[in-house]
């Protein structure tokens, strides 16, 4: 077998935990901001198309701070519920995961989280400032 069983559960906890950060407020605003800040730094781009790649390193230092803020934010609040309103942390128990493992899947589903709210709108950034720099003639 090429992946072993525990590292499957431990991936599909982590799965389910960015479910629930998606979800959640948090999580779907940190989603909003994170196109949000692509759709008005590609107007800036087709503005300005001779500082394409300079925007583009801003709009991701801005959505990391953004999103990854957002994204922290998520996990907090979800890691706070009580016990009783913990669903993840009833579903890492029933699957034998203590609460390390739990923590860690948490983490690794902020993570994700972040990386999907900000990953996509950038790499349509970076696709349209490719298609500016061809524009203009510049590498």
């Amino acid at each position: 077998m090429l992946v072993d069983d525990t590292l499957r559960r431990h991936v599909a906890l982590a799965a389910f935990a960015e479910r629930r950060l998606r979800e959640n407020y948090l999580g779907r605003a940190a989603t909003f901001y994170g196109w949000s800040i692509a759709v008005s730094y590609a107007l800036l781009m087709l503005v300005a198309p001779a500082s394409a790649w300079a925007l583009v390193g801003q709009a991701l230092l801005a959505g990391g701070v953004i999103v990854g803020a957002l994204a922290l934010g998520a996990a907090l609040r979800d890691a706070a519920n009580g016990r009783e309103e913990d669903a993840f942390g009833a579903l890492a128990r029933e699957a034998g995961f203590g609460g390390a493992a739990a923590a860690g899947a948490r983490v690794a589903g902020a993570g994700w989280r972040a990386v999907r709210a900000l990953g996509v709108p950038v790499l349509a950034l970076t696709a349209l400032a490719v298609a500016v720099s061809l524009a203009e003639g510049t590498p």
